[in-house]
């Protein structure tokens, strides 16, 4: 698959974001500031302000208001939502259910799912073994069985 648009990099960190945002939720909600969260980063740059640490989720090199984890979570969410295109929005209510093809190979659906329509949900029905096995066994709704090895490739891929 090509790489990420920005926007489509913001819709797979906004549940990141989100996330963080709800598990201060419990200090917001009785009135109490959230203290300083121990931030780490492999991929994404570290911004510092004020000697506070913050992910630049975005990485275009500022604090914006969805991930500075010291403002109120709707706030954050509001933020986050207006930067997002209706298509965006929309994709973030779809599931569909991608399966791996054999060895673990993308379904030829897959780059259209996440770069035309936007989804980023995905139920994986494979099986999951020591063997593999390529094609649809009988009884088996998932197809081919993966690897450890081909059932982490096809999810890196996807």
């Amino acid at each position: 698959m090509t790489n990420p648009s920005p926007i489509t990099q913001r819709i797979g960190l906004a549940a990141g974001a989100v996330a963080a945002a709800l598990s201060i939720a419990g200090c917001a909600s009785i009135g109490m500031a959230p203290s300083a969260p121990d931030l780490q980063s492999r991929v994404k740059p570290m911004l510092m302000i004020d000697g506070l640490k913050f992910k630049d989720l975005n990485a275009n090199s500022k604090l914006d208001a969805y991930e500075d984890w010291r403002l109120p979570i709707d706030r954050r969410v509001e933020n986050l939502v207006a930067q997002m295109t209706l298509q965006e929005r929309a994709g973030l209510m779809l599931i569909q259910t991608l399966n791996g093809g054999c060895g673990g190979a993308l379904q030829p659906n897959a780059a259209a799912f996440v770069n035309q329509q936007q989804m980023h949900r995905f139920i994986i029905r494979n099986v999951v073994n020591a063997q593999g096995t390529c094609g649809t066994d009988a009884g088996i709704r998932a197809g081919s069985q993966l690897t450890p090895q081909q059932a982490a490739r096809f999810t890196n891929g996807v």
